[in-house]
C-alpha cells in the first residue's frame, strides 16, 4: 500500500474459463524450507519487480481458510497476507513472472482504495479476494490517516473463514475493530 490509499493487486483468470476473472493479492506457494515471510517477499518480486526487506512487512494483515474454484477444480488453501507500506507509487513489473503467471495473470495494478471499495460494494461481478479486503484497507486508512507509518506494527490480524464465512479480528493497541 502506500500512503496515499493504493494497493497493488493482481487481475487474473481462470485458463480454462477465461470469461472468469478476479482481483487478488500478490502471493503464491511456498517453495522448499522456505518460510511465509520469505515467500511473500519472493512472490512480491515475482509478481511485480518490487524488492523489499522482510522487516518492511508488516505480519500479517489477514490470515484466509479460503475456497475457489479453479481449472474446474475447488482449491482449499491457507493464505497469510502481509502488508507492505510503500512510500510512493512503484511502477510494477511482469518480467519476472515464471511460465504460468504469464499465462494466467492479465494485469498488476495500482488502485485507489475507496474507489476498489466503492466498485465492490456496487458491482456483483467484481471479483476480488479476499472478498474483505476493501473494507479492512479503508478501516486502517480511516483509523491512522495522517500517521499508518507509525502505526503499522499495530494493526492487528483478521482471520477469515470462507467455510464458515466469519470474519474475526484479533486488535493490537488502540485499533478498534
Amino acid at each position: 500500500i502506500t500512503p496515499n490509499r493504493q494497493v497493488l493487486l493482481i487481475k487474473g483468470h481462470d485458463r480454462d474459463n477465461p470469461e472468469y476473472a478476479w482481483w487478488f493479492t500478490v502471493g503464491g506457494g511456498k517453495e522448499n524450507n522456505e518460510n511465509i515471510v520469505d515467500c511473500a517477499v519472493r512472490e512480491l518480486f515475482e509478481e511485480t519487480g518490487i524488492k523489499i526487506n522482510e522487516n518492511k512487512l508488516y505480519a500479517p494483515l489477514i490470515i484466509r481458510d479460503g475456497k475457489f474454484e479453479f481449472t474446474n477444480k475447488t482449491v482449499y488453501q491457507k493464505e497469510y497476507i502481509y502488508l507492505a507500506l510503500l512510500h510512493e507509487k512503484v511502477v510494477a513489473t511482469n518480467i519476472n513472472f515464471t511460465e504460468n503467471e504469464k499465462k494466467l495473470i492479465d494485469k498488476v495494478c495500482w488502485w485507489d482504495i475507496d474507489e476498489l471499495v466503492e466498485i465492490s460494494n456496487k458491482n456483483c461481478k467484481f471479483n476480488i479476494y479476499p472478498r474483505a479486503l476493501p473494507g479492512i484497507l479503508q478501516r486502517i486508512f480511516d483509523e491512522y490517516p495522517l500517521n499508518l507509518d507509525e502505526n503499522m506494527h499495530a494493526l492487528g490480524t483478521w482471520h477469515i473463514n470462507e467455510f464458515t464465512n466469519e470474519i474475526k479480528y484479533t486488535g493490537i493497541n488502540n485499533f478498534i475493530a
